[in-house]
Parts: structure tokens; sequence; C-alpha cells
């Protein structure tokens, strides 16, 4: 009968991560892991297609749990060993391992990342990850995932590993739960599943009030480490985290748990970041992302004006990987439709380690190998070891800290993207957080949801775009009809005077003069002329008078510079007249008259003051820069500025103008120059740019191929190893054996013989190599050769008796064929028995 054990489901699957140097830290790993342990191990390596791997005997000498290669379908069965074989890439799905051809164009395979991937959807919390010696960053992206669904992590410490770069890189995410030696892991994963709260024999019972009290001052910890209140989060993902913790740190119950959190700054930032962990990739689903461009992004592209920026929000956008997703693909698409929009992201996480990542826009290997190479070659440059987005593309996306929950939101959106945040919140929090929502989109905006989460209770300010994708348009004004429990907080906070109480009593003389200010600002706006405080910088300080009909919003990021602010006809007249207010910096007012521009299809006749305050040491230098708007004059009226007086001055004109023309065509003559120049130099940049990325593809495959061959390497020299070994062993058995034996190849040469075979034969171990005709002169056996390729041919033995008179010797001579592991003959076993001498023997043990 079966043993139960072998059959029955794994508790645990391990996904085992190695690359080169990993045969050594493998076999540690093996050799320390008991064989009863009910888990099921996976171990998934950088195999060459083009050799044929051993792992499996070289694994099977150092674990009694049987190891397989394996194949399509098998099922994962506990206490075994599964290894992926050469040129495939493994999945497991519904308890079974699934054999996925690798792309055959040597494209950047990461066949680690893609099993823990798979692994974590398919076997959740009971789902264990281990990254082994190797290099690159293969299996970071996966480990993501595996303790996103609440897994175990593992990795190599770095000083116990041949090749560093695996473990360095899963070490740097702070996702590691243990850093060991590989002998050392099998006691603590043993010890971890067999605690109280992972095999669920024990649980954290909330209904209790000890335990509802710790819950609440573990909280206002994690609140006062790092700002964000966890109360309002799912218990049942916030509890199942806090109990891995208290496995992974060998404790016994939540009390302990809080006083090891009162004690280590460092426990705190790891629960912190626990609770706070989100999967994200480039381009995470695909399909979703591809029907987002075509429903949502070409419509809003559509709907916006020439001159209009596109506003997005990602939230929880983790480390910017979805955010930069959304701009390749608004980018994209506007390039498509040959469209100049600006385009602003603002990018929002609580998680402040994660800005900065994102940020920065660096990733490596693992992170970027979703993005098919065309992407990668026109958005991403290589940065040492990893990708940087572009700075065309990171100036799109503005990153910022904030808490959905208690920061304002944004506004007038035309698309809100926020994946798998929503999930983590219980029922009252996500109705607050999409209450936000519809506050924040535009009329028609859309809203971008992860695949199980819902508008739910506001699904009637929103119409379904694609249910099953999760993209939602706004189709109502639902923001002002929205009770926002943000903004209600806000505004209960701000004190405003009531226009009943001012009837009900006479305002006092500090009443009066608190609203001084705001009488004053009432009579400059509807009695004095247009006009603005500026500074050194001609930056704006203050706006009055309605100056705002003469300004715009210019377009790109924004400005509070007068002249930017300003439509080009009066920015150049406002830089005129400003630059001669400086150059006459001791007159304390300059008036620049009679200025003829065309604004909004009007003709205006407009005059600058521009006056400068007194100057105060606390106080930066301001000007006062007045624009009024004059009568039309007559026809001829002009201002000084504009009307020579004499015909000296017309002569300088005339002179001035031409040496303006004739300079003018010399910079036209330069600008033309340059352009060539710029185009041949631009020319000559992308070939060198096409070139380095010909030079970095062809690094990643001589890489790729060197961490194969060092893994074909090591196999190689372990099974030299156990070659030499059995070698000397049957060069002692030859050396102490009474039989006349020896070994002959296929081309009837002499391999090796006995110590009895060289002393019938009269040969001597210089004679190993010779051919076997060698034999028919030491014993007059002329038929040796043909006797020799007879059995080689037909495949079966043959003997024959020799009498050697001169010897006074009477030989058996037997010949026996012998295979290779394929089946082919690869040569012949010669015995020979003295017959006499062994009757000898006989007789006188008889008597």
């Amino acid at each position: 009968m079966e043993d139960p054990s072998i059959t029955q489901q794994p508790k645990y699957v391990v996904g085992v991560g190695a690359s080169a140097g990993g045969l050594g830290a493998l076999e540690r790993l093996f050799k320390s892991m008991p064989d009863d342990t009910g888990m099921a191990f996976v171990v998934i390596q950088h195999l060459s297609p083009d050799y044929q791997s051993y792992m499996a005997q070289l694994l099977s000498r150092h674990t009694a749990m049987p190891t397989l290669k394996t194949e399509d379908g098998m099922e994962v069965k506990a206490n075994h060993v599964f290894l992926i074989p050469p040129g495939y890439n493994l999945k497991i799905h519904q308890g079974k391992l699934l054999l996925v051809e690798q792309p055959h164009d040597r494209s950047l395979n990461l066949p680690i990342d893609i099993f823990f991937n798979s692994l974590a959807q398919d076997c959740q919390n009971r789902s264990i990850g281990i990254v082994l010696s190797g290099t690159g960053s293969d299996g970071t992206a996966g480990i993501r995932a595996i303790k996103d669904a609440g897994g175990l992590v593992m990795a190599q410490s770095e000083s116990t590993a041949e090749f560093e770069g695996m473990p360095r890189s899963a070490i740097n995410t702070g996702l590691a739960d243990f850093i060991l030696a590989p002998e050392k892991m099998p006691e603590e994963l043993v010890r971890f599943i067999s605690h109280p709260f992972i095999s669920r024999e024990k649980a954290i019972l909330r209904a209790e009030s000890s335990t509802e009290t710790l819950m609440r001052k573990i909280f206002v910890l994690l609140r006062d480490h790092g700002g964000v209140d966890f109360s309002q989060y799912k218990p049942s993902t916030i509890d199942r985290r806090i109990e891995r913790r208290i496995s992974v740190n060998r404790l016994n119950g939540l009390d302990e748990y809080y006083q090891i959190l009162t004690q280590s700054k460092h426990e705190i930032d790891i629960l912190y970041n626990e609770f706070l962990i989100c999967v994200t990739r480039f381009f995470r689903d695909p399909e979703a992302f591809e029907i987002l461009q075509e429903k949502a992004v070409r419509k809003i592209i559509e709907s916006v004006k020439p001159t209009e920026t596109i506003r997005v929000w990602v939230a929880g956008c983790a480390t910017g990987e979805e955010a930069y997703s959304i701009a390749i693909l608004f980018d994209e698409t506007l390039k498509s439709m040959d469209r100049q929009n600006d385009l602003k992201v603002f990018a929002t996480d609580v998680a402040e380690s994660s800005i900065n990542t994102a940020s920065a826009g660096i990733y490596n290997v693992s992170e970027v190998a979703q993005l098919s190479p065309a992407r990668l070659r026109k958005y991403f440059e290589r940065v040492g070891e990893g990708y940087q987005l572009m700075s065309r593309i990171r100036r799109m996306v503005v990153f910022a800290r904030h808490n959905l929950l208690t920061d304002p939101p944004f506004n007038r959106l035309d698309l809100i993207c926020c994946r798998n945040v929503l999930i983590y919140f219980q029922h009252t929090l996500q109705h607050q957080v999409l209450s936000h929502f519809v506050y924040s989109l535009k009329q028609n905006g859309y809203l971008f949801l992860g695949p199980s989460e819902m508008t739910g209770e506001l699904s009637s300010y929103f119409e379904t775009i694609n249910q099953r994708n999760k993209i939602f348009q706004k189709h109502s004004e639902g923001g002002s009809s929205l009770t926002l429990p943000l903004v209600a907080k806000i505004a209960a906070n701000i004190s405003r005077p009531s226009i009943s109480s001012s009837f009900q009593r006479r305002p006092t003389r500090g009443t009066l003069h608190g609203r001084a200010e705001e009488i004053y600002r009432e009579i400059i706006d509807n009695c004095g002329p247009p006009c603005a405080i500026i500074d050194e910088n001609d930056e704006v300080q203050h706006l009055l008078g309605g100056i705002q009909k003469f300004l715009k919003l210019p377009q790109g990021g924004f400005s509070g510079n007068l002249l930017k602010l300003a439509p080009r006809p009066l920015a150049t007249a406002l830089a005129t007249a400003l630059h001669k207010a400086r150059m006459n910096q001791y007159e304390q007012e300059f008036v620049y008259d009679n200025i003829r521009i065309e604004h909004e299809g009007q003709k205006l006749v407009l005059s600058i003051r521009v006056s400068m305050f007194q100057e105060r040491r606390d106080v930066p230098k301001l000007r006062l820069v007045i624009v009024e708007e004059k009568t039309q004059p007559h026809k001829d009226q002009v201002t000084e500025q504009h009307q020579p007086t004499d015909a000296g001055d017309q002569a300088r004109v005339e002179e001035l103008e031409l040496e303006l023309t004739y300079a003018k065509e010399s910079l036209q003559a330069t600008v033309e120059e340059l352009e060539t120049s710029n185009e041949e130099l631009q020319a000559s940049n992308e070939e060198l740019l096409a070139s380095n990325e010909e030079l970095q593809s062809s690094n990643e495959e001589l890489q790729s191929v060197n961490e194969e061959l060092h893994t074909v390497n090591a196999e190689n020299q372990s099974r030299i190893s156990e070659l030499m070994d059995l070698s000397n062993d049957i060069s002692n058995l030859l050396a102490i054996s009474r039989v006349s034996v020896m070994l002959v190849d296929g081309d009837l040469r002499i391999r090796r013989m006995s110590t009895g075979m060289a002393d019938i034969l009269g040969l001597r171990d210089e004679d190993n190599g010779a051919p076997l005709e060698i034999v028919s002169r030491s014993i007059n056996f002329p038929n040796v050769i043909m006797m020799a390729q007879k059995v080689i041919h037909e495949r079966r033995e043959e003997e024959i008796e020799i009498t050697n008179p001169e010897k006074s010797s009477k030989l058996l001579i037997r010949m026996i064929p012998y295979r290779k592991e394929t089946g082919r003959i690869h040569g012949l076993i010669l015995t020979a028995v003295d017959l006499l001498k062994t009757r000898n023997v006989i007789e006188s043990r008889n008597q």
C-alpha cells in the first residue's frame, strides 16, 4: 500500500529560486531538510536548453525525498522535490505543474518570477518563496506577489552566497522574513509552519476585550510611526499579517508581540510596510490597459481642447509603475492622434519610501520584464544594472505623499486610477474614498479600479464602460450633492461670520477693524485700476483691481511670473516697462504710455505705470505695476518712445534698423548652420543609441548564457567528482580482486585489467591502451580479434578454451558485451580462468 504521506496534498508549496552558484546552496538546503515536513518543493533554475541537466541525480544524493524532473500536468505531492526541465518555464494551477516553452528569441526570460507569481495566485498564504545564489534580480518581483498573498519569503544571506545578486535584490525590497544561510533555513521553515497561528490551532480573537485593547494600542503605535490609522482596514488582512509576524518572531501571543513593538522601531517599520504592501508592475493586466486606452484615454483626448492640460490622479501608486504606465499610455495615444496636449499625472501614496523610489524612476531588470521590447527601447534608458524612465515621461508625473482618508482630494480630473487599494478598506472607508473620487472627477471623467473593486452605493454616479476590467465614467455632477466626510471635517473647523448674527448686535470697533482688509479689497477691486504687486524676479505677490482679465494661465507647469502670465503683446510691453524702470532706479515711478495691443479680438490702448514701494530691511523689494485702459488717442497722438523729434534721431533710427536687419540675417544663417549640425548630431546620436541598445541586448543575452553555463559547469564538476570517486573504486577493486578480468573498449583496445589477468597474460600496467591483438601473442589465441568483433556485433556472450603447452595451462576465455545508458554497445569484458590451476586447488581442498 502506498504511503499516505506521499499522496496527500502538501501543507505548503515552496518555490526555490537559484541560478549561478545555486547547486551548492541547493545541496546544503536539502541536506538539512527533513523528509517528512508535509511540504512540496519546486526548484526553479536558469538552465541552458542546449545541455542535459543532471540535477535530479545530484540532489537525490542529499535528500531522501523523491527528486523528479517535472512533466507537464504533474500533480504536486507532499515530501517531493520537483525540478524545472531545461527549455521550459513552470507554472502551477490548482495543484498541478504546467510547462510553458521559453521564448526562442533569447529575449529576457525570468523563470523564477514567473513561477513565484503563479505560486502566489494558486496557493495564496500557503506559498513560500526562497531565493538562493544567483546574479541579476530574478525572483524580486515574485516575492512581492508571495508577500501580498500572505506567504513567507526567505533569502540567502549575501555572505554565504557564491553570487549575491539575486539574494541582495530580494533583501533590498525589505520583504524577506528570514535572511539565512541555506543549511539554517530548514529549521526556521519547520518551526514557522508548526506555529499555532500558522497551523490555525490558534488565532487572534477580536471578541475578547483584552485583544481589542491590544489591537488599538498597536494601531496607535503604527499611526504615530507613519501617520496612517489602520483601524478601519479589513480585520482579516490585518490579523493574518500580525499572526505571521508573531510566528516569525517565535512568540506565543499578541501580548508578547505588543511588547516587542514597544521596544523595537525596526519591527514597527516591518509591520507598517506589511500593511502597505501593494503589488504593482508596468501595465498590470495588459487587456485592461488596452481597453482603457480605447474606451477612456482616446475619448479624453478627443474631448479636451488642443491647449488644455489633461489631469490624471493615480491614487495608491506604490513604487510608481502604474503611474508611469498611464503616462506612457497617454503619450502613445497623443502621438497616434497627432495631438500636443500637456499631461499632468498626480501619483500619490502614503508610504514615503515608495514615493522616493517612484520619483527616481529606476527599476531593475526583473521589474521591467513585462514591458514589450519596443516600449523598453522608447521610454527607458539603461542606468547601471537597471533601467530609468526617460526624463520626458518623468516630468509628466508628479509624486507626492498623500493619505486618501485624511488629505484633501484633487479636483477637475479627467481620469482617476485606483487599483487594488479599496479591497483593503472596510465598507465605510470605501464609500468615503469613492465619494472623494466623484467629487474630484470632471463631468464625463473616468474611474479605473482593480478587478475585485466596485463603485458600490455610488454606482448611480457612474456609467459602466467595461464591467470586467472595472472602467467607469461619471455621468452627472455628483460632487456637489455628495456629503464628503473630509470636506465636512475641514469646514467644521473654519469659523465664518453669520449674517443673522450681524443684525442681532451692533458692530464693535474690533469687528469693523477685523473686516477692514475685506472692505479695502472690495473697494480696490470695484474702483481701483488693474494692478499687480511683484518682487525683484517679476513673481506675482498680489493681484488687485481686476487685472486678471489681462492675464492667462500658461501651458505646462504653473508659473507665477507676471511676464509668463500676460499674453505675448502685453508681456513685451511689460518687459520693456520693467526694464526701463530698473534702469531709472532713482526715480520712484516710470510711465509707459499709449501701448497698442490686440486682446481677445479688441484693439486696446494701455498705459503701464511701474512704481517702487518704499524699501524696508525686513521686506524684499516690491514694485506696483498698474495697467490702465485708455480711450483711443487721436491719429496724430503718439508717445515719446515712438516718434523721433529731429532729423538726427531719424538717421540714427534708420542706422539702427539696418544694423538690426544685418544682425537678423547673420543670426538666421547661424541658426540654419546650427540646425544642420544639430540634425547631423541627432542622426549620429540615434545611431549610437541603436548601437548601445544592441550592445545592451547582447550583454543581457551573454549574462543569461553565462548563468546557464555556470549552472552546467557546476553540474559537470559535480559529475566529474563523482566519476573520479567511481574510477578510484574500480581501480581499487581490480587491484585487490583475484578475478582475472580485462575491460576492452569499442575500438578493441585494452582500457584496464586486474592484477590476476596481467599475471596470466604476462602483461604490465603500461600495456593499458594497447590493441587486443597483444593477447593472441601471450596465450596462443590468434582468433581473439575475430571473436571480439563477433561479440560486439551479435551482442551476445562467447567463450572458448585455450591450451598453452608451453606454460602447461588451459584457460577458459569468456567475452561479455556491455552497454552505455543509451543501449549502444560500448565495449566488452574479457575474463580468463586457469582451469588446470583451479582443478588442482579444488583437489587439494578435497584431500
